[in-house]
């Protein structure tokens, strides 16, 4: 694992798996809230007869969404914390006591 994990650090290939999951998880929360917008804008440009209740299908679509969006952001703070522990939970050493404490 010692040797995965310097070939990921050396390489930037942690760095440029962590801005992968980073980016799917923000394109996956704008893609819950596209179809509500294409929702309304259907429903302004057409007849109301046709957008009678569009809500059901846009909730489950919101939710699986919401949830990929948590699991990407998820697994690219456990990969971070994993490749990078000291810049996710800094540790405290003796050296960082207050300089006016003796």
């Amino acid at each position: 694992m010692q040797q995965i994990r310097r070939l990921l650090l050396t390489q930037y290939i942690g760095a440029i798996a962590i801005g992968y999951l980073l980016g799917r998880g923000t394109e996956a929360f704008f893609a819950a809230f596209m179809p509500i917008l294409n929702t309304i804008l259907a429903g302004a440009f057409r007849d109301r007869e046709f957008m009678r209740d569009p809500w059901p299908a846009v909730r489950v679509s919101l939710i699986a969404n919401l949830a990929l969006t948590f699991l990407y952001y998820f697994f690219a703070y456990v990969f971070a914390s994993w490749l990078y522990p000291g810049s996710v939970a800094p540790a405290q050493t003796s050296e960082s006591r207050d300089p006016n404490q003796q």
